[in-house]
């Protein structure tokens, strides 16, 4: 079956370190299964590519000598289908944050959803586990600042900023947004100096924050 429909073949046992091949989805992650395996699972498969439209997604690597593959994924299986076989157990890798990270990258290449980000040196990070909202910066300001949020789903986003009172003096965000990293300018030109509180609302989350205009 492993050759029939994903085209590929047991090639005996792994190492603790796997590593991504450049250039793929995976590309410089890292990640070290824990010593002694998951369950009965004292070692890693090695997976071996039996078929030409397998591709390599992760390999194991020890004292960076390339052992063999890790991971292998194929295209197109049937219209539009892909699949990725891990050579490893979820629950073998040592670290809940990491199988996190590595379930999230993994279910979202399967189904199509966004689920990296690229800074701006164009360096892959992960989805975000949960709602966050920062500290605007500059602040105090005048008379601009940046307000960044991110996001683990797909969700409808309220951003407003209200002044001390609790009357809404500007409604940044109002619609659905994307998973990932967001950042939104607010400009106090026409606003006088004081204590301003900015709102954010992301499906069940809810968040506020303070922010000073100086001018």
């Amino acid at each position: 079956m492993l050759l029939n429909y994903l085209g590929v073949g047991y090639g005996g046992t792994g190492y603790a370190v796997t590593r991504g091949f450049n250039g793929d989805l995976f590309s410089g992650f890292n990640l070290v299964t824990a010593g002694a395996g998951a369950n009965n699972q004292s070692s890693r498969d090695i997976i071996s590519i039996l078929d030409p439209r397998a591709k390599p997604i992760l390999g194991y690597y020890v004292m960076n000598v390339f052992i063999g593959n890790a991971a292998i994924r194929l295209d197109s299986v049937g219209a539009g289908s892909r699949v990725i076989l891990m050579g490893f157990g979820f629950e073998a890798i040592n670290t809940e944050a990491t199988r996190e990270a590595v379930m999230q990258r993994v279910i979202g290449f399967l189904d199509g959803s966004i689920v990296v980000n690229v800074d701006d040196n164009g360096t892959n990070r992960f989805l975000p586990s949960h709602v966050t909202l920062e500290q605007n910066y500059p602040n105090p300001f005048n008379p601009s600042t940046t307000i960044r949020y991110e996001l683990p789903k797909q969700v409808l986003v309220s951003l407003k900023v209200y002044n001390v009172l609790g009357q809404e003096v500007a409604s940044l965000v109002s619609e659905v947004q994307i998973a990932g990293k967001h950042q939104v300018e607010f400009h106090g030109e026409n606003l006088s100096s004081g204590v301003y509180f900015y709102r954010l609302q992301a499906g069940e989350f809810v968040d506020t924050k303070k922010l000073v205009l100086l001018k």
